[in-house]
């Protein structure tokens, strides 16, 4: 009998381990967002690199850093403005900068003469270029596995899981700097975490949101945004609305969100930047005064002390609305974009040609839409031709097939090119 019992030990034991097993895999989980990308805890790293470092994210980032011993500025670049960022090389005291369209090498030989002092893992990159060059630099960075802070939109637009998964694999972090996107994921670190069911992002709905025609729409009208400095590319994008159509995807990117699960909606004075609606119907919001210093501070990990003035509660109203896809039809793009790859790069490309062609004079304003609609509806859509989107380059050809049609259908309908 005892000997019975000793040889049916091993087999309790097993099943008391399965058991054990099959409870320890049984864990809560959220059934809204299965999955999140970027949700670490930023630590100050002591070096940083600045691109695009004399635009308006670029400078505002340099004028925090300089305000702080924390972290040290070790290389500067930007594409032209050479005046300009030799005068930062003497306020920051960085010994190297680069000027793209002067200097005899290219951006990795840069940053890789950067590495041979400062180690990868030691030094963070702010990638504050315009538009699809950002690309590029994004790649380079993940390839040297440089935690980038993304303030280029154009690199989860256009590179989707493709840049992502890339920087993943080289061990390298993407932290977002738009405004919204660096919201949504300081709320997504909360213990409300498992019970998120829906996004939303804010928009101030631009300086015509109350305008009832749009056929005399100036470049000088279009590119005043109420509430935030920035280039003329992103003020206009902000006046169509198609910058909130590039953060809808990003959105999805970033966070691995489902397209039903993000919303957007016009909150005028710019002080709610994301919120994230819970299973129960209530809602979770962050709040602050419109300003990019916030979101920088939170990408270099330096949100420990004020980044921006306290809000005014005395004379505050928020008012939320939803935007009219009739006035901002961008944003009636969004579903289809998101259901392809090959789509957000030809929507992008389309843009930046199409808004190079209003702020010359040779579109009008209500052209924008109608180009980028137009090259999207013929751009050939590569992922359903069975032909996908899995390297940089099948991005470098998405992109440039898109940009000669909508040159194509510029010419055709305001007769420019």
């Amino acid at each position: 009998m005892l000997r019975g019992i000793c040889d049916r030990i091993p087999r309790i034991l097993k099943k008391a381990f399965e058991q054990k097993q099959e409870k320890k895999d049984v864990r809560p989980r959220n059934r809204y967002i299965q999955d999140y990308r970027i949700m670490r805890r930023i630590k100050p790293k002591p070096y940083t690199i600045v691109l695009g470092a004399t635009g308006s994210v670029g400078s505002q980032a340099i004028d925090m850093l300089s305000k702080t011993d924390e972290i040290r500025i070790v290389g500067l670049s930007c594409k032209k403005s050479a005046g300009k960022i030799y005068k930062l090389k003497k306020t920051t005291g960085c010994d190297k900068i680069h000027v793209a369209d002067e200097s005899a090498c290219d951006l990795r030989s840069f940053i890789s003469e950067i590495l041979m002092d400062f180690p990868a893992e030691q030094t963070t990159a702010l990638n504050a270029i315009s538009g699809f060059a950002g690309l590029e630099a994004s790649f380079i960075l993940a390839d040297m596995g440089i935690s980038t802070l993304l303030a280029n939109k154009e690199s989860v637009v256009t590179g989707g899981e493709v840049y992502l998964k890339h920087a993943k694999s080289k061990g390298a972090d993407v932290i977002p700097v738009d405004s919204e996107h660096s919201s949504l994921w300081t709320l997504l670190k909360g213990p409300w975490k498992p019970k998120v069911k829906k996004a939303i992002i804010t928009c101030s709905g631009g300086p015509f949101r109350d305008r009832s025609d749009f056929k005399r729409i100036t470049p000088e009208e279009a590119t005043k945004n109420p509430n935030w400095n920035m280039g003329p590319k992103i003020s206009v994008d902000s006046s169509t609305l198609a910058n909130k159509l590039s953060e809808v995807i990003e959105a999805k990117n970033l966070f691995n969100l489902k397209p039903e699960q993000i919303e957007v909606v016009i909150q005028k004075n710019s002080h709610v930047h994301s919120l994230l609606q819970l299973a129960d119907n209530s809602y979770i919001a962050e709040l602050s005064v419109p300003s990019m210093a916030l979101p920088i501070a939170k990408a270099y990990g330096l949100d420990d002390s004020p980044a921006v003035r306290e809000i005014d509660w005395s004379d505050l109203r928020l008012e939320f609305s939803k935007p009219d896809v009739k006035r901002f039809p961008f944003l009636s793009l969004a579903y289809e974009l998101l259901q392809s790859h090959g789509k957000c790069i030809a929507f992008n490309a389309a843009n930046e040609e199409a808004v190079r062609l209003f702020l010359s004079g040779a579109i009008p304003f209500s052209g924008i839409y109608e180009i980028v609609k137009k090259t999207i509806r013929k751009s050939t859509d590569i992922e359903k031709a069975g032909q996908k989107i899995k390297t940089l380059d099948d991005i470098r050809n998405a992109d440039k097939s898109a940009r000669k049609a909508a040159l194509e259908i510029a010419a055709r309908l305001y007769g420019c090119s």
